[in-house]
């Protein structure tokens, strides 16, 4: 027997990283569990892969760290302008130079982790709240 869908856990694997691999299934409303979202399990569960991806940066080679970085901020930048993101104006204005930073931080020739790591956390931070 399947679980309902609210209490599923989505292994790693399962969790579409990008808003572009959610079906129209999953981000319509369970109407068997009441007004469970699948959009916003879905984000929760991003944002956690995404802090894991950071805290996984600290033991990667340079090459690694890029590669991190580079998906860490696609994934950001995605799920900041996504249409349906409500963020106050003070919280806007944080949002778009969180995604500065990091773009500006991941274009250096040596990208500095702890440089990336800090307006990354600010960004998920404020998307888990969104």
């Amino acid at each position: 027997m399947e679980l309902p869908v609210a209490t599923q856990r989505l292994e790693p694997a399962d969790v579409p990283m990008y808003p572009s691999e959610v079906t129209s299934h999953q981000t319509e409303p369970e109407t068997a569990s009441g007004s469970f979202i699948w959009a916003s399990a879905l984000l929760q569960e991003r944002l956690v892969l995404l802090r894991e991806m950071l805290e996984s940066m600290v033991d990667a080679t340079p090459a690694g760290q890029r590669y991190i970085m580079s998906k860490v901020v696609r994934v950001l930048r995605d799920e900041a302008l996504r249409p349906d993101a409500r963020f106050t104006v003070g919280d806007r204005a944080i949002v778009n130079r969180s995604l500065e930073d990091l773009e500006h931080e991941l274009a250096r020739i040596a990208p500095d982790v702890e440089g990336f790591d800090s307006p990354a956390r600010i960004l998920i931070e404020i998307l888990s709240l969104a």
